[in-house]
């Protein structure tokens, strides 16, 4: 009984370990995408001020539910953290 709750436990955790590091990854490069507009040269003032308020205005774009949770490079750790906590918790409690 244990070692299928062990088992069943390490491939969830890659399974989601590796769903949310591609999600988190998604996230980080559409941030470095809007942060790396700041380096574009501009021809006119007029230019570069439409620009920096459209950066402004765009958001990152992210998995998850708009206003309520995005997932992020940090989600993966606290996943991890919480599922070994609760597998050790199950596996004392046998």
């Amino acid at each position: 009984m244990k070692g299928l709750i062990v088992m069943m436990t390490f491939d969830m955790t890659v399974f989601w370990s590796l769903t949310l590091e591609v999600c988190g990854r998604f996230y980080l490069n559409s941030t470095r995408l809007i942060k790396s507009w700041k380096l574009l040269p501009f021809y006119s003032k007029n230019e570069a001020k439409f620009m920096s308020k459209f950066k402004k205005r765009c958001r990152p774009l992210a998995i998850g539910m708009d206003g309520y949770r995005k997932i992020k490079r940090l989600s993966v750790l606290k996943f991890m953290s919480s599922l070994v906590q609760v597998t050790v918790r199950a596996l004392l409690a046998l």
